[in-house]
């Protein structure tokens, strides 16, 4: 059951995979519809001489298109985000990469990144909400880079907290992972404060300021 469980999560996580989850689903009942209509075999399923005619109605025509597109909206996705990223995003060049924001910075971030839960290993990620607790700051929310999808965790640093805020950019480091909150991945520190400016050649962001000392 781990194992169904774990397959359903991976096509199932964002939102877009969920909708691919239903065009797949009357994909299959039209496939179902059309084989009960015409007593197909599977050797016969397979064969395009079998497929639905012009003179055919149109639910029976739609496993043809459904089937596919609801396959790669759901298990998919991730294939077609790399194939997204392979074509708009231009391999790095020159020494330094200056961003207009954040946001873009971290749109960058997550085609060359993947978060490390692991000790004393930092992950690059983005500020998403600020938790409060009783008018005061109980942690931050944080979005790692993932080039394979959404990742969120949660975020601490007791003496820098009131100089952090929505949007920053940030390193962060993995403690332990996550059993009590169901939105958190996994609980660490926020360890620097970032620009938005990557070395190419050290494979480095700017860090604005050291949140360990």
């Amino acid at each position: 059951m781990n194992g169904l469980n774990k397959i359903w999560q991976f096509g199932s996580k964002e939102p877009i995979q969920r909708i691919g989850i239903l065009v797949l689903t009357v994909g299959i009942i039209s496939l179902l519809s059309w084989i009960y209509k015409e007593n197909l075999d599977l050797h016969q399923i397979l064969n395009p001489e079998y497929f639905p005619q012009r003179r055919d109605g149109l639910f029976f025509h739609l496993f043809l298109y459904f089937l596919p597109i609801g396959f790669l909206l759901s298990w998919g996705y991730l294939l077609l985000l790399k194939i997204k990223r392979w074509v708009f995003y231009k391999k790095p060049s020159g020494e330094k990469l200056i961003f207009k924001d954040n946001l873009s910075a971290f749109s960058f971030a997550t085609t060359i990144h993947k978060p490390l839960f692991e000790k004393n290993q930092m992950s690059f990620g983005i500020i998403q909400e600020v938790i409060h607790n009783n008018n005061s700051i109980q942690g931050f929310l944080v979005q790692l880079a993932n080039s394979e999808g959404t990742t969120l965790v949660a975020g601490i640093n007791d003496k820098y907290q009131n100089s952090l805020g929505k949007n920053d950019l940030v390193y962060w480091g993995f403690v332990s992972p996550s059993k009590e909150h169901f939105k958190f991945e996994a609980s660490g520190y926020i360890l620097a404060l970032l620009e938005p400016e990557y070395d190419v050649d050290k494979k480095e962001w700017l860090i604005a300021k050291d949140l360990t000392k």
